[in-house]
């Protein structure tokens, strides 16, 4: 489950990155919504605070600052690899 997690995740944020830049607020606030959920399955916590945030931006039609989420979640899905490298 945690590897099909690790690989769905590359796409969802593609998919919310077009939205961002295509001013498509459903896409954005959609795929941040499947991430968010994924990510609470797993009890990554971070990622699915950073999803929150996410969705939200798509739901309120608020692209300020969305890029740096998309950048932050990729950041906190590397150091999930990271972690689960390790375990």
């Amino acid at each position: 489950m945690v590897k099909e997690f690790i690989n769905y995740i590359p796409e969802k944020l593609n998919l919310i990155s077009d939205g961002i830049k295509a001013g498509d607020f459903d896409a954005i606030q959609k795929n941040a919504h499947n991430i968010k959920g994924a990510a609470g399955n797993l009890s990554a916590v971070r990622l699915h605070s950073l999803s929150l945030e996410l969705e939200n931006k798509g739901r309120e039609k608020n692209i300020s600052g969305a890029e740096d989420l998309v950048a932050e979640v990729k950041r906190e899905m590397e150091r999930l690899k990271e972690f689960i490298a390790k375990t």
